[in-house]
């Protein structure tokens, strides 16, 4: 029963790194779309570009959100914590493509968002379809939806020992404790580490020689 939670936390972090490491790329060129519009053109027609862009990214992402998934909306995080306690079901197959998309719009747009939160919210979201298809217990669930959250920040930052963490400081109150449920965070964060450096490129802030 372990092995086979901790196969299913890796399999969770392997995805959450593919798909949380596209969001991240695909963010970076809807920011960088502005300078490929504008490339070239006097400084009045840039700013008339890059400010019709961003209301552009700015209200398809509100359309998606409002349209397909309300609870898309916000960082991410208290979501995710209150489906971890139970009070709050992430319905995954609507959530994820418009978290993906709009979070790409939201952040191409300029707006003050992060892209902690939205990976967060999107490695749980599929944490949620895998324990679905698996037909995990409560507790093995909410263990799983931890695991991906620290997926989704490790991917964010590239940091997975201190997405480890962060969600289990964030979620003291709401993670069911376990040898299990806590070796799935730590393996669904490692792995994902390890794909979002090979994707991305993270690499060491300081180098020790």
């Amino acid at each position: 029963m372990v092995w086979r939670y901790l196969s299913l936390a890796a399999c969770l972090g392997l995805l959450v790194g593919v798909v949380g490491s596209a969001f991240h790329w695909g963010a970076d060129a809807a920011l960088q779309a502005h300078v490929w519009a504008s490339q070239g053109q006097p400084l009045w027609r840039e700013l008339a570009i890059s400010m019709s862009l961003s209301a552009a990214m700015l209200c398809g992402a509100l359309y998606l959100t409002r349209q397909f998934a309300p609870e898309a909306s916000g960082s991410g995080i208290p979501e995710v914590e209150a489906a971890i306690d139970g009070r709050f079901r992430l319905r995954w197959a609507r959530l994820l493509p418009v978290k993906f998309f709009g979070g790409m719009l939201a952040i191409g747009s300029g707006a003050v968002v992060g892209r902690e939160g939205p990976t967060i919210h999107i490695g749980a979201a599929i944490a949620e379809a895998l324990a679905g298809f698996a037909s995990l217990a409560t507790n093995e669930r909410r263990g799983l939806l931890s695991a991906g959250a620290a997926a989704g920040l490790g991917t964010a930052f590239g940091a997975p020992v201190a997405s480890v963490l962060f969600v289990m400081e964030e979620t003291r109150g709401e993670f069911p404790v376990s040898f299990h449920t806590f070796a799935g965070v730590i393996t669904a964060s490692a792995v994902a580490g390890i794909v979002a450096s090979h994707v991305l490129g993270f690499g060491p802030i300081l180098p020790v020689v």
